[in-house]
């Protein structure tokens, strides 16, 4: 499936007459036992959820570029992610209250997604609150394409992240159900756009400040 710029972020041409706005973007923070035991907080017992503004999103090999409030000192991060774009319900309904075993049902596809992060607006700019430094423009590449379910082959626990995985990551798969229970997930309906759901899983990073290209294309500054 391809994925273009539209003016507002980013869309996946479903191939099936229509395409799908990204609407709403969901981080699941230390999904992975390693990243959990790298931070110091220990792995939790439930899920840490946080929203990235849709406007952050755009496409593989575009510049990453940091913003002048970011560039006072070295705190602009990168990690790997697998995304998960929800659509809707079997039924064309919206994804709400959606139980375990049906919640994969409600997967439209799977896309390689970039978390970048400006750690001092993310721990200490904003009150404790993680979505100012992770929703800057730019700051979640996505692609090169989004892969349909059924292209992957994906099955519960059918892949294995590097630094296993902790209670609140019960498999390899950024479960939709971990951000499903009470708020509407913005569905695959004509017109009304869909999510991703990122779980954030590589320990592999880097600060902006120490160099390096990102995503096939460098940190840029503004």
């Amino acid at each position: 499936m391809r994925i273009t710029r539209t003016a507002t972020g980013v869309q996946v041409e479903t191939g099936s007459g229509f395409a799908l706005p990204i609407r709403h973007i969901i981080g699941i923070g230390l999904n992975y036992a390693a990243h959990a035991k790298e931070t110091g907080k220990g792995v939790p017992e439930r899920p840490v959820l946080f929203s990235k503004n849709p406007f952050s999103a755009c496409l593989h090999g575009d510049r990453i570029v940091i913003p002048r409030i970011c560039q006072d000192r070295p705190q602009v991060d990168f990690e790997a992610e697998l995304g998960v774009i929800v659509g809707t319900q079997p039924d064309g309904a919206m994804v709400r209250d959606v139980p375990a075993d049906r919640a994969l049902a409600c997967v439209a596809a799977y896309v390689c997604a970039n978390d970048v992060s400006a750690r001092w607006w993310q721990k200490d700019g904003s009150g404790g609150q993680f979505n100012r430094g992770k929703s800057f423009d730019t700051f979640c590449p996505v692609g090169p394409r989004a892969v349909a379910p059924a292209e992957v082959g994906v099955r519960r626990g059918a892949l294995r992240p590097v630094g296993g995985v902790g209670p609140a990551g019960e498999g390899a798969i950024p479960h939709p159900q971990h951000a499903n229970p009470g708020p509407t997930k913005n569905g695959g309906g004509r017109g009304v756009g869909g999510g991703l759901v990122a779980a954030r899983g590589s320990s592999d990073k880097g600060a902006a400040g120490r160099g390096g290209r990102r995503w096939g294309r460098p940190f840029g500054r503004r």
